[in-house]
């Protein structure tokens, strides 16, 4: 386990055989979610490796962190001290410090000190299933695969977890198998071969989330080969606590402002925006829980917390638009996630 700057590494990398892989993991959801949850998602990549390691691929792991953050330093240190340090793991296992602050930002800057022909992306907060990375990899085998993304899910654990895969972003965890095209993809479980990424990296915008989904369309409008591998299953948690649920949905509210007043050109936009945007959001939350009903073996009472944490949820949405009206740089400063 070693330490470099990206400098260093970007030297270093010049001279290195390339690798079959980089795993690159953003450090900074773990102050989101519990560390025990980063803990069991290494000990579950430390496994998967030493299987490929077996089989004769070599890749490497890189932590992103802010150079800046002394407590996620030192609880990273112990978590890999725990897992890779007294394992028999005998993977390649690097922590990058970077200044770039923001989430997309520090996968950006794993990309560019990484040395595998293929950049795997994985988050800090979800735990990935059996065989995830080996199903993720062997995609890129067939011809024209250039994008890979896996099935990201909101385990139904509890009935505030259930309530979220019920009406949130990410779906259910699938049950079929194998590669499919797709348009729906996520930053925290994804893949790309090393010159696509290099070359059209994340976006660096004025926005937390978001940033995967410009991305994966601008690579469609070029053309590239964007597939989801539905063996490759990551568990991801609801938001941790009341004070996490209220600052993602403000987020929320706050980047549907700034992407609105980016593709209309528009300084102001009217009221009537909001109130179709978080009506919107309202609409499809209830048709996933409609949809989804069976699937998460809700229960009518289930059903009901749903649809409750959804109308609380959109209510902060509304109020981060609001603050963002008011003020853009008001929620990015007391309200970040």
């Amino acid at each position: 386990m070693t330490k470099h700057t990206p400098e260093v590494n970007a030297a270093r990398c010049m001279a290195m055989q390339p690798l079959a892989y980089s795993v690159i993991i953003e450090w900074e959801n773990v102050m989101l979610a519990e560390s025990a949850r980063a803990t069991e998602m290494l000990r579950r990549l430390s496994m998967q490796i030493d299987e490929l390691m077996a089989k004769g691929i070599e890749g490497e792991t890189l932590l992103v962190r802010g150079e800046d953050n002394e407590s996620v330093a030192s609880d990273l240190d112990r978590i890999l001290k725990l897992w890779f340090g007294a394992s028999s793991s005998k993977s390649k296992v690097r922590v990058i410090s970077v200044r770039a602050k923001k989430y997309y930002e520090k996968k950006n800057a794993g990309a560019a000190a990484a040395y595998g022909a293929i950049l795997v992306f994985l988050d800090s907060d979800v735990i990935p299933e059996d065989g995830w990375l080996n199903h993720l990899l062997f995609a890129f085998d067939q011809p024209g695969v250039e994008v890979v993304a896996g099935n990201t899910y909101i385990e139904p654990t509890t009935l505030y977890a259930k309530a979220f895969a019920a009406f949130w972003f990410f779906p259910p965890r699938s049950t079929e198998e194998g590669l499919v095209p797709t348009d729906v993809l996520f930053g925290n479980n994804i893949a790309f071969r090393r010159e696509l990424f290099l070359a059209h990296p994340f976006p660096v915008v004025e926005q937390f989330r978001g940033q995967g989904g410009m991305l994966i369309r601008d690579l469609r409008e070029r053309g590239a080969g964007i597939y989801l591998q539905r063996s490759s299953r990551c568990s991801h948690p609801p938001p941790n606590g009341f004070v996490h649920f209220v600052r993602r949905a403000m987020c929320d509210g706050h980047d549907n402002v700034v992407i609105a007043l980016r593709s209309t050109g528009r300084s102001r936009l009217p009221w009537r925006h909001s109130y179709w945007s978080t009506r919107g959001f309202l609409t499809n939350s209830l048709r996933a829980i409609r949809e989804r009903y069976h699937a998460l073996g809700l229960t009518p009472f289930s059903a009901v917390v749903a649809i409750l944490i959804a109308f609380g949820y959109v209510f902060c949405i509304g109020f981060g638009e609001i603050l963002t009206r008011w003020n853009r740089t008001l929620v990015p400063r007391r309200f970040p996630i």
